[in-house]
């Protein structure tokens, strides 16, 4: 019983930290690499962070929600709309500090907004 209350202890700190980050902005570069990676670079973090992968799963993200993701990402480039992406958070990451490339955290979702950028 002690060990029990030990592990659930142990692990509550974790639970009260993760929760979502919303990071908002312009998407001003995008590329899929060789191995169909699906990277963006935001100006919330003014670099490129891995979104998903077009053939296969990444952080339980599938290729049709990834072509999705890729469709959203060009429209914004080019008509020039705002994104709004949501990423996972496992404590203290900000959008201007978050991991970069495949170091990104888990991306939950990808909006495409109405707001057009000046």
């Amino acid at each position: 019983m002690i060990k029990k209350l030990l592990v659930i202890l142990m692990f509550a700190p974790i639970s009260a930290i993760a929760g979502t980050i919303y990071c908002s902005g312009e998407i001003t570069n995008t590329y899929v690499s060789s191995g169909a990676s699906l990277y963006v670079k935001g100006t919330w973090r003014n670099d490129y962070m891995r979104l998903c992968n077009l053939t296969g799963t990444v952080n339980n993200t599938n290729a049709i929600t990834c072509s999705m993701w890729a469709s959203y990402a060009a429209t914004a480039m080019t008509n020039k709309k705002q994104v709004k992406i949501a990423f996972a958070d496992n404590g203290g990451v900000t959008c201007a500090n978050m991991g970069t490339y495949s170091n990104a955290p888990k991306v939950i979702y990808v909006m495409l907004t109405k707001t057009d950028i000046l």
